[in-house]
């Protein structure tokens, strides 16, 4: 009865598991465990829409912020708008 047991609980969507992203920390269902790791999880990482770089969901923001090349931003040498950062050399 033990062994049917423990071969139910291995595979068990209720089972409670661990995000496998190292800084997230999340328990949740097992069930829940693709949802989270594809849409939820801070810590996944997502292509930039804008370059392609891998970044983690929760840095897009600072990325976009300081370091996407294609992000538009004003040339700081002659003051044009909508010049790709990773076209300007600061």
């Amino acid at each position: 009865m033990i062994y049917y047991f423990q071969i139910h609980c291995s595979s068990c969507g209720f089972n409670p598991v661990l995000c496998p992203n190292a800084d997230c920390g999340m328990i949740m269902e097992k069930l829940e465990l693709l949802n989270h790791l594809k849409n939820e999880c801070p810590f996944r990482l997502i292509n930039c829409e804008l370059c392609d770089d891998q970044v983690a969901a929760n840095l897009m923001g600072g990325h976009h912020k300081n370091y996407c090349p294609g992000i538009h931003i004003r040339c700081p040498h002659c003051g044009k708008d909508g010049i790709p950062r990773g076209k300007v050399k600061l």
